[in-house]
């Protein structure tokens, strides 16, 4: 099963940000995004004013585990970023290869002495994984957020983005 990042639009007069937390699977998402590009581009999104309701704080970023509100208090912010990202990956590949988090496995050898504490890596396994995906397909989904985000912006204040981390 992949990790994803899934978001929604919703009216603030229908759902409350106290509501959040129970929509989880109760709402069909917008967009979603494959954990490998949220985490690819996480520092450019720890920019985005948003709302934690589980913690009831402002911040900047994604809740990677749990909910994140994109209001119109980062609506601004997160428009700009999504759209400068759509634009970056227009002069991409059709095939987008990107470099991944660093793996490797971990050699469990038959300790001789329990308190030597060895901790090796199995050379072969070590390596950054390999994100391959469909340009227009990422495309696509930073374009749909963008999308949402200028809803938000239109709104006034009546619409917000939830967010439903992995």
């Amino acid at each position: 099963m992949a990790l994803l990042h899934d978001f929604v639009l919703l009216n603030e007069n229908e759902f409350s940000y106290d509501d959040c937390c129970e929509l989880v699977g109760k709402v069909s998402y917008d967009v979603s995004i494959h954990d490998d590009l949220i985490i690819y581009f996480n520092d450019f999104l720890k920019w985005m004013p948003t709302y934690n309701p589980s913690l009831k704080v402002r911040h900047t970023g994604l809740n990677y585990y749990g909910v994140t509100v994109i209001d119109g208090d980062g609506a601004k912010e997160a428009f700009q970023l999504f759209s400068s990202l759509v634009n970056i990956l227009k002069l991409s590949p059709n095939v987008l290869k990107l470099t991944g988090a660093y793996t490797f496995v971990h050699a469990y050898d038959d300790v001789t002495d329990p308190n030597e504490n060895v901790d090796r890596i199995l050379r072969e396994t070590a390596g950054y994984e390999k994100i391959i995906m469909q340009k227009s397909e990422v495309i696509g989904q930073f374009e749909t957020l963008a999308g949402l985000m200028q809803k938000i912006i239109d709104s006034d204040g009546h619409l917000y983005v939830l967010h439903f981390g992995i």
